[in-house]
């Protein structure tokens, strides 16, 4: 049994993919025959007023064959690929209460109760990769999230770094990102069932101010906020594809912004040989968004009082 009071630390990198390319991404990771398909039944679970989801917490109980698994998982300002992880297997997809105790979780519950909110299907199929001794999970997705009659189909890739150097999974990730159009992800599955949840509001996503701690270093603090300022640019630009609405752009344009800015003011500790290249991308995506948004400015504003 895995103890629930270890926390290990989860390094991965997601992203999305059309789900037409599914078949090539396959075989350019495993020439030959294609790994087999896993199906994975995830429910997930909160109060009724989501205190986890607030507390920056998700809590499942996976199906995998004839196995169940309770995972508790949190989301760290801290790093930006890693996440802390509390795993245990349980019997029959009930909820252990006692390991749930054990995590970071017991004490946001405080003893409420918890209920199921939606469930995560997903089929993978995964490859490990081995390189410069370091070995990497490839996990190809193709899954929905479903609840009380709606649902949410996604396609989306896994890296997750098993053991050694995480400069390898980023070193694979870059050429695999040549070889197919794949887009950065930063949302969770869970993400996308609370999303079912969520009462729809304004198209846009908000830059979500990352908590900075006092024992922060200045690195980590930087770290906190680019990557709040990328998740708004990823994920503006994620719904960019489905929602070419105004506001979205608007705010992927401000995602871009800060991020600029954040490079600029944390300058004499993250400046590199990167640095130039790095705003350069961004000012050409600022560039590329300028017109469309001065275009709805004009609409808004001079043409709509004439």
């Amino acid at each position: 049994m895995v103890d629930p009071n270890r926390e290990n630390r989860e390094v991965e990198l997601k992203f999305a993919f059309d789900l037409a390319d599914a078949d090539a991404l396959i075989a350019h990771l495993s020439p030959g025959d294609a790994p087999a398909a896993r199906r994975l039944v995830s429910v997930y679970f909160d109060t009724p007023d989501q205190a986890l989801r607030k507390a920056g917490f998700s809590l499942r109980v996976r199906e995998e064959g004839r196995r169940w698994t309770q995972t508790v998982k949190s989301i760290s300002a801290w790093s930006n690929a890693g996440r802390g992880e509390w795993e245990a297997p349980v019997d029959c997809g009930s909820l252990d209460p006692d390991l749930l105790r054990s995590t970071p979780v017991g004490a946001v519950l405080h003893g409420s109760a918890l209920e199921p909110l939606f469930t995560v299907s997903v089929e993978r199929r995964s490859v490990t990769l081995r390189e410069a001794g370091s070995t990497v999970e490839v996990s190809v997705d193709k899954g929905e999230a479903t609840r009380a009659g709606r649902s949410i189909a996604f396609a989306e890739l896994e890296l997750e770094l098993k053991s050694g150097k995480a400069a390898t999974l980023f070193a694979f990730a870059g050429q695999l990102r040549k070889a197919f159009a794949l887009r950065v992800g930063f949302t969770t599955k869970a993400d996308r069932g609370f999303a079912l949840m969520d009462k729809k509001g304004p198209p846009g996503r908000r830059f979500r101010v990352p908590v900075l701690e006092r024992e922060m270093s200045a690195g980590a603090a930087f770290k906190a906020i680019a990557l709040a300022a990328l998740k708004q640019i990823a994920g503006n630009a994620e719904d960019l594809r489905g929602t070419p609405e105004a506001e979205v752009i608007h705010q992927l344009r401000l995602g871009a912004r800060r991020l600029r800015s954040s490079l600029s003011t944390f300058k004499p500790i993250v400046s590199d040989g990167r640095m130039e290249g790095i705003k350069a991308e961004l000012e050409w995506l600022s560039g590329e968004l300028d017109p469309a948004r001065n275009v709805d400015v004009f609409l808004s504003g001079a043409l709509a009082r004439a």
